[in-house]
């Protein structure tokens, strides 16, 4: 009896220490909040590990009020097409990236691996202009400090990518405030 009680408690640790892991969004290091001098300080680093592979210049040099754009983004084998950090005030609100068609899948495997099954799945069935019927699929990770999208096509013709987009708790209760007060009006 009481193995079966270690064996239980085993299990919900394991289970909590698995949930702790995906209560913080980062990308290369960047998460909500971080100001813009930890942004480039990061994305420096980035370059210095090759990560940044395409960029005419420095991705930190491109980073100001507003946020940064980073033209060719290397995570291991992945290779991302951009990514945006959006930063208002100072501080990272948002984190965007496109994901090029043939290595969908295997970014979904690598955010999966990092933060668990996704919170929620909805498939959307879809037809393009020439009639072709696809589904799409969105998939919702819910952290402490925000929450994260990772949308993927179905169309076989999408040439266009998938996108990830983190936004932050704090961003997120700003719009939903505004538009309420906007709502009101």
């Amino acid at each position: 009896m009481s193995r079966i009680i270690a064996l239980l408690i085993a299990a919900m640790l394991i289970n909590t220490a698995a949930l702790a892991k995906s209560t913080e969004f980062s990308f290369l290091g960047i998460g909500a909040g971080d100001n813009i001098e930890t942004v480039k300080q990061k994305l420096d680093l980035a370059e210095q590990k090759g990560n940044i592979v395409s960029h005419p210049r420095s991705a930190s040099s491109q980073c100001k009020e507003g946020g940064c754009f980073i033209n060719g983004l290397k995570l291991g084998d992945l290779m991302l097409q951009y990514v945006t950090i959006t930063i208002i005030d100072g501080d990272v609100i948002s984190i965007g990236a496109g994901v090029m068609p043939v290595r969908s899948a295997s970014f979904l495997d690598a955010l999966i691996g990092k933060y668990g099954k996704a919170d929620k799945v909805n498939t959307f069935d879809m037809q393009n202009g020439y009639g072709a019927k696809f589904k799409d699929k969105l998939y919702e990770w819910h952290f402490k400090d925000g929450k994260m999208i990772f949308t993927s096509s179905g169309n076989p013709a999408n040439r266009n990518g998938d996108l990830m987009e983190f936004t932050t708790k704090k961003h997120s209760d700003k719009f939903k405030n505004q538009k309420k007060a906007k709502d009101a009006m």
